[in-house]
């Protein structure tokens, strides 16, 4: 973990039960480490906020050895259950719509109540046959306190294909998102 960097204790937690935290060596391998085959470069986006760029899903993505981020979640930026939120941000713009038009009114309430977490699972590149694009999902789902222990909601997955080298980027979504907040989560993952 990069001493100085205060989105780090927040962005990662092991996929598996651990009564330990991620080290600081898997958070700059996955948060800090420069990379040149992604380049690093902020993204020129303008709307997407600093908990996204941190998360670096485009280096995460076609970068990060599947069986190395599939020992973690990611959890997204605090609030993404609320109603409405105002933010220009592409990822927590589809995140927090799913979440309120996903989620019946007994789920959604129940989450608020409680200290929840929007967490992020980056599944394993599939290839849909012997073509040279793959499919990845990330799934999304809501983790709460009930009772005496955690429980989880499942809010949703996308579905993002030709990841490798392809420019090309098609994300399975909803319809009720427009060409250009599609276009801005294209953006984020770097095509």
């Amino acid at each position: 973990m990069d001493e100085d960097c205060p989105l780090c204790p927040s962005s990662l937690f092991y996929n598996k039960h651990s009564e330990s935290e991620p080290t600081g060596q898997e958070r700059h391998e996955l948060f800090h480490r420069p990379c040149p085959a992604c380049s690093l470069a902020m993204s020129q986006e303008e709307s997407i906020c600093d908990f996204c760029q941190h998360l670096r899903l485009k280096h995460l993505i076609r970068c990060v050895k599947p069986e190395t981020r599939m020992g973690f979640l990611f959890p997204l930026r605090k609030g993404l259950a609320e109603d409405y939120i105002v933010t220009k941000c592409p990822l927590c713009r589809i995140v927090n719509h799913m979440i309120v038009v996903g989620l019946i009114a007994e789920q959604s309430s129940k989450i608020k109540r409680t200290n929840y977490d929007v967490i992020l699972y980056l599944g394993p590149s599939q290839d849909p046959q012997s073509g040279a694009s793959s499919v990845l999902s990330a799934d999304i789902y809501a983790s709460y306190f009930e009772g005496d222990g955690m429980s989880n909601i499942w809010v949703g997955d996308l579905h993002i294909t030709n990841i490798n080298k392809s420019k090309a980027c098609h994300l399975n979504l909803h319809n009720r998102f427009t060409k250009e907040e599609k276009a801005s989560l294209c953006r984020l993952l770097g095509k």
